[in-house]
């Protein structure tokens, strides 16, 4: 909602690419951590080492783009992507103590399905 009363379509745009961005250099930085990581690692296809690290050079330099043009919003939408992390330390911190179980997918599948009964179909 913080992002709506902005107002403008420039402000929403720096706060989407800002996050999207960032997320798509994670993802990609995590295939070259793999290859370095688990070199022998089973891969359906192989990528040539230079398509990641020219995106992830591309990634970077573009959220650095978006950051010195409009710092404000891209700060609010790093602390928006920052805020989650007390929710998953403490869903974390529940599910060790034994406090939060999670249900098997069908169960839990069921469960969700049921008032729509799409599940026994």
């Amino acid at each position: 909602m913080a992002m709506l009363a902005a107002g403008n379509f420039d402000s929403l745009l720096a706060y989407f690419s800002v996050a999207a961005w960032l997320f798509y250099f994670l993802a990609v930085s995590c295939l070259l951590v793999l290859r370095w990581s688990r070199p022998a690692a089973h891969r359906p296809f192989q990528v040539w080492l230079v398509v990641p690290v020219a995106f992830c050079c591309i990634a970077v330099a573009l959220v650095i783009a978006i950051v010195s043009q409009q710092p404000v919003e891209s700060a609010l939408a790093v602390l928006g992507i920052l805020s989650a992390l007390p929710v998953y330390a403490c869903r974390q911190c529940l599910r060790t103590r034994g406090y939060l179980v999670s249900a098997p997918l069908q169960v839990r599948q069921k469960r969700c399905c049921a008032p729509f009964s799409v599940c026994d179909r």
